[in-house]
C-alpha cells in the first residue's frame, strides 16, 4: 500500500471542503501564504524528482491544491498584503537563493525552511482570529502529512524532510486554531446548532 501516494490524495481532496467554506464566508485564510506554498511545492516536487526520490506525492498534490485555494481566496478578495508579507517574500528569496548557488538536496532543505517561513502570516492569523482558521480541515492536513512521513521509505531528506516539516507546521495550525474551540462549542449548543460545525 502506497501510504504516500495515500497521503497526497486526502491532501488534496480536503481542500474542496476548505473552498467551500471560503466561498460561504466561513473560512479566513492568508493568500499569501497558500499562493506561497503552492510555488514552493512545485520546487520542493521538482528536487525530490532530481534526487530520484519517490515520496513526492504530497508536494505535487499539495501544490495543486494550495493554487486552487489561492485562486479562490482571491476570487473572494481575500488578499490582504501587510509588511508581515513582504518579509516572507524576502526571506524566501534568500533560501531559494541557497539553492540555486548549492543544489538539489540544498534546495530541497532550503525549500522545506522557506515553507515554514511562508506559514508565518497564516499562523499569525490563526492567533489572532482563531475562529477562521478550520481545526478540522488542519487535523487531515496533520493526517495526509504522517501518511506520506510513514510512506517515506528511507530515513533521508528527500524521503522525510518535506512531510515531516508539513506535519509540524499542520499540527501547529491546528492546536492554535482549538484556543477558542470550548467557548465555541458552548455557542452552538446554546444555538441548537451540530457542535461538530466547529471543526469546518
Amino acid at each position: 500500500m502506497n501510504l504516500s501516494l495515500i497521503g497526497g490524495v486526502i491532501g488534496l481532496l480536503v481542500d474542496i471542503p476548505l473552498v467551500i467554506g471560503i466561498l460561504k464566508g466561513k473560512i479566513i485564510q492568508n493568500y499569501v501564504t497558500y499562493f506561497l506554498w503552492g510555488v514552493l511545492d512545485v520546487i520542493i516536487f521538482a528536487t525530490i524528482i532530481f534526487q530520484n526520490g519517490k515520496n513526492f506525492w504530497l508536494s505535487l498534490f499539495y501544490a495543486v491544491g494550495s493554487f486552487t485555494v489561492a485562486i479562490f481566496l482571491v476570487f473572494k478578495g481575500q488578499t490582504k498584503w501587510t509588511r508581515i508579507e513582504s518579509m516572507v517574500i524576502f526571506l524566501i528569496i534568500i533560501c531559494m537563493i541557497i539553492w540555486w548557488q548549492i543544489g538539489s538536496k540544498a534546495a530541497n532543505i532550503a525549500a522545506v525552511v522557506a515553507l515554514g517561513i511562508a506559514s508565518i502570516p497564516q499562523i499569525l492569523d490563526t492567533i489572532k482570529n482563531p475562529n477562521f482558521t478550520p481545526t478540522g480541515i488542519y487535523l487531515i492536513y496533520s493526517f495526509a502529512a504522517f501518511l506520506s512521513f510513514v510512506g517515506g521509505e528511507n530515513w533521508n531528506v528527500k524521503d522525510k524532510l518535506y512531510p515531516g516539516g508539513a506535519l509540524v507546521l499542520s499540527i501547529l495550525i491546528t492546536i492554535l486554531s482549538m484556543r477558542k474551540m470550548r467557548a465555541m462549542w458552548l455557542h452552538q449548543l446554546l444555538s441548537f446548532e451540530s457542535p461538530y460545525k466547529v471543526f469546518w
